[in-house]
């Protein structure tokens, strides 16, 4: 499978997965909905998992974004999409798909009361299909608006 068939692929699930995020009824309900949609342009979001260690997202003004682990010492690099409270990521474990196109995952994120709390992971199989990722998070992994 080629580079253009995997961003073709991906660009259709996270779709897909934003269009199952939130369904509307009627216009009006969805202008007041996008109107009150969070806007994540430029922000740097951190998770204190001690003094000194944290993870971040960082959502860029032109639909890119960074995940840091502080765990694994990764920065993963992707596409973000928000639609009401729900943000959809598209990430890679490096910034050229080119040479590891399967190393990609979607996340399903939702933003509340100026935290953000990671809801679900699905990870591409070897037979190209996505499966979700069997982790629960703990409470008090949310992430904190800093800028």
């Amino acid at each position: 499978m080629n580079m253009k068939h995997i961003v073709k692929i991906n660009s259709i699930i996270l779709l897909l997965v934003c269009i199952g995020c939130v369904s509307f009824t009627d216009k009006k309900q969805k202008k007041e909905q996008i109107d009150k949609q969070p806007n994540l342009t430029n922000t740097k979001w951190i998770s204190p998992l001690s003094e000194d260690l944290q993870d971040y997202f960082i959502f860029e003004n032109n639909g890119k974004c960074k995940f840091y682990s502080c765990e694994t010492g990764n920065t993963h690099y992707g596409i973000y999409f928000v639609m009401d409270t729900c943000i959809i990521l598209s990430l890679s474990d490096n910034e050229f798909r080119e040479n590891h196109p399967r190393d990609i995952c979607l996340e399903k994120l939702s933003i509340l009361n100026d935290t953000i709390y990671i809801n679900e992971i699905y990870d591409l199989d070897e037979d190209d299909i996505w499966q979700k990722r069997d982790v629960v998070f703990p409470p008090d992994y949310k992430f904190h608006k800093i800028k």
